[in-house]
């Protein structure tokens, strides 16, 4: 039994690098080879995320699972996870290629997956065709076959992403939340001063409704992601962190862009303000700015945000010089020496009206940057 196809049509714009044909995922932060399967694993990711406004942050994507007794099989991989507001794996998805048939053995390997991850349904698909279950002790396998599935239901709410933002005047509370919320980051460590300053950027980025698009001095910001995980290159490997994720523009050129707070390095090594830039062929940090140069200003309760302008293997003077070119030289005004970014405002005053240009300006001197570093390697 199969249901009849709910998924709008769709066909994911392909791109290539080197010899292969890929495609920008719309969960991962990176190009990924363009298999008939592919195709339909983005075609149901695209109607998961923009129609269903299911949160990326509660979509997993190959999923590692241990598997025991099968010395050919010691780890499978799921398609899509989809899990609800307590992080538990409510939905199994696997993929199939259009001309697969959804019969008894693709069903018993989405079972493996399900059993593993402890899913309530399965959603078995190749783009066109659509099987799903239902998890039932009573069935002889422990599941049955459904015609509808409930998480997919228009009545059923999509999880939120909601990461509980304590009152700012209490420190206890601002602690709690960095305990519950990002154990292990070390944030619960720093002192009341920079937890205030991580906490104002996680205010502007997860908690404050934005009204979009906006445009300011040049950069057009055009869509908000939510939150995800996001994992970018940096000159000492890998980074991962909760990131803000933007589409935005200048002159007409789109960018993906994620934004971030972290600590960097060991206990003394103060916070960076990162912003990351997604493209088919790879992701990097455009932009890691240490928080130290940040100025606080106690009439209007922020942080008037500056950057010295470094950049690995660009002269500092051609970074003002693209500033300037881009039409954001008044950043330069304020303080001789530094780009002034805005006013990054505390959690307690910060508002999208307050906040919007500091945004806006972050994220374009991203754009500018990746266009320096990209011109740049263009010369080599």
């Amino acid at each position: 039994m199969t249901s009849k196809n709910f998924l709008p049509a769709y066909k994911r714009r392909e791109t290539q690098i080197g010899r292969r044909n890929t495609l920008q995922c719309h969960k991962r932060t990176k190009a990924v080879k363009a298999t008939p399967e592919e195709q339909v694993r983005q075609r149901i990711l695209h109607w998961l995320i923009k129609q269903k406004k299911w949160p990326r942050l509660h979509i997993k994507v190959e999923e590692n699972h241990s598997w025991v007794g099968n010395s050919n099989r010691q780890r499978i991989r799921s398609d899509i996870e989809l899990m609800d507001d307590q992080r538990h794996t409510l939905v199994v998805i696997e993929c199939k290629a259009p001309e697969v048939l959804l019969d008894a053995a693709v069903e018993q390997q989405a079972r493996e997956y399900a059993i593993k991850s402890k899913a309530t349904y399965i959603w078995i698909s190749n783009g066109d065709q659509h099987k799903f279950f239902v998890r039932s002790p009573q069935s002889k396998n422990g599941w049955k076959p459904t015609e509808h599935l409930k998480p997919l239901g228009a009545d059923y709410p999509p999880p939120t992403v909601n990461f509980e933002f304590p009152n700012a005047n209490d420190s206890k509370a601002v602690r709690r939340y960095f305990q519950r919320s990002f154990p292990g980051k070390g944030y619960e460590d720093l002192d009341y001063s920079d937890q205030s300053i991580v906490l104002s950027v996680h205010k502007l980025l997860f908690d404050t409704k934005k009204k979009l698009p906006f445009s300011h001095s040049g950069v057009h910001v055009l869509e908000d992601r939510g939150a995800d995980m996001q994992e970018f290159s940096t000159a000492g490997g890998k980074w991962r962190n909760l990131y803000g994720d933007f589409i935005a523009a200048t002159s007409g050129r789109v960018e993906a862009l994620s934004v971030a707070i972290a600590r960097w390095g060991g206990v003394n090594d103060g916070l960076r303000l990162c912003v990351g830039v997604r493209k088919p062929d790879r992701s990097h940090h455009a932009l890691q700015m240490d928080m130290a140069h940040s100025e606080w200003d106690e009439s209007l309760k922020c942080w008037h945000v500056y950057h010295d302008g470094k950049m690995a293997n660009i002269k500092r003077e051609a970074v003002f010089e693209a500033v300037e070119e881009s039409g954001a030289g008044d950043w330069l005004e304020k303080k001789p020496g530094y780009i002034y970014l805005g006013d990054l405002y505390w959690a307690d005053k910060a508002t999208w009206r307050n906040s919007k240009r500091f945004l806006a300006n972050v994220l374009h001197y991203g754009i500018i940057r990746t266009n320096l570093r990209e011109a740049n390697l263009a010369r080599k």
